[in-house]
């Protein structure tokens, strides 16, 4: 896996790591890469994971060459989950040891990616996508008709696969939240889950949806008085934006029924499953990894339309701050559990690795 497994904690880490595990359960060799250490994964697959290099990136990646080539060789398959500007990296996998690729896009940034390719990157990108043993995935729909709209030839049909392998739920609580978490959920036993991995932008847009989410709360609290919230933001310093986030709640009187998780979380299960509702305001999205999960716990999850969301998820008109409120209302009223919508999308991604390996 041309990725990296968490910390940092976000959608795409996660998934990386249960594929990986997935694959080596089933008596694959599967491995990825590591920023600064190895977490969340048995002792004994420990030899699979690599340190992630710090320039994977257009030219720079020749710097990292010789530690690269060895790495990627093990494998009967790379598979990239990293943005465009790695194509030259793939390419050179893909003509130097002759393996097969699977190119997984998961945003919906692409044309911002592409704009951002210099001319070398695009010739390798248009070769990769032209090349009977590479696979290009989106995780959404928007993605593929995107990339088909841009005039691109493709040697294989893109594939829409959302990125989700689904949690196996071992251990307690404890093992995965803090005292402190704990103590919050519970005396503040009905309560909202909202994840941003960072403060990020698309253009001039937030995108996960920071200020609009703090401002619904709190004004559900004049109606909901027992409601409290779990801010996660892992990748944050306490800077000045997330001080004008506070001044929200401060402002509207609620600043003790929010809790702010400026760390990461190894698995959310343990929070999403005791959870009233998630919310998830993106301005734009691949596919959720923990919208996912929520709603696979049973857990009722309001997310925007930006882009096509799974059947069972709410879904209110973006920008439309009226509107995500009283949907948020009509949940929170419901007071219940919904129908699980859990599904595992391993298998699918199992067996396009078994297409590419029989034609290659």
């Amino acid at each position: 896996m041309f990725a990296c497994i968490p910390p940092p904690y976000g959608g795409l880490c996660v998934y990386v790591k249960r594929l990986s595990l997935a694959l080596t359960q089933k008596g694959y060799v599967s491995g990825a890469f590591y920023h600064d250490s190895i977490v969340g994964i048995p002792s004994e697959y420990n030899h699979l994971y690599d340190l992630m290099p710090k320039h994977a990136r257009s030219f720079y990646v020749l710097f990292e060459l010789f530690r690269l080539l060895p790495i990627f060789k093990r494998y009967k398959i790379v598979h990239s989950h990293l943005n465009l500007g790695t194509c030259l990296s793939m390419w050179m996998v893909r003509n130097l040891l002759s393996k097969p690729i699977v190119l997984t896009i998961h945003n919906q940034m692409i044309d911002r990616e592409l704009h951002d390719l210099n001319f070398i990157d695009r010739k390798c990108l248009e070769s990769l996508f032209r090349d009977e043993f590479v696979q290009v995935i989106t995780v959404n729909d928007n993605g593929k008709k995107f990339l088909k709209s841009k005039g691109f030839i493709f040697a294989n049909d893109i594939k829409v696969l959302p990125a989700y392998i689904a949690p196996v739920e071992i251990g307690k609580t404890a093992d995965y939240l803090s005292e402190e978490l704990i103590r919050f959920i519970d005396t503040h036993p009905r309560f909202i889950v909202f994840y941003a991995e960072s403060f990020a932008y698309y253009g001039e847009k937030e995108i996960y949806g920071t200020r609009e989410c703090l401002i619904a709360f709190s004004h559900l609290t004049k109606e909901f008085s027992d409601l409290a919230l779990v801010f996660c933001m892992p990748n944050v310093n306490n800077d000045e934006a997330l001080l004008q986030l506070k001044e929200i709640v401060k402002e509207n009187g609620c600043s003790d029924k929010v809790y702010w998780q400026l760390s990461g979380i190894p698995e959310m299960w343990p929070l999403l499953k005791h959870s009233a509702l998630y919310l998830r305001p993106t301005s734009t999205d691949g596919d959720s990894v923990l919208l996912r999960e929520a709603l696979g716990l049973g857990v009722p999850s309001l997310a925007s339309d930006v882009v096509s969301r799974p059947a069972t998820c709410e879904l209110y008109h973006y920008g439309n701050q009226e509107d995500m409120e009283s949907k948020m209302k009509i949940m929170l009223h419901g007071n219940k559990k919904t129908v699980s919508s859990n599904k595992d999308f391993f298998n699918e991604m199992f067996s396009i690795y078994k297409e590419l390996l029989e034609k290659h």
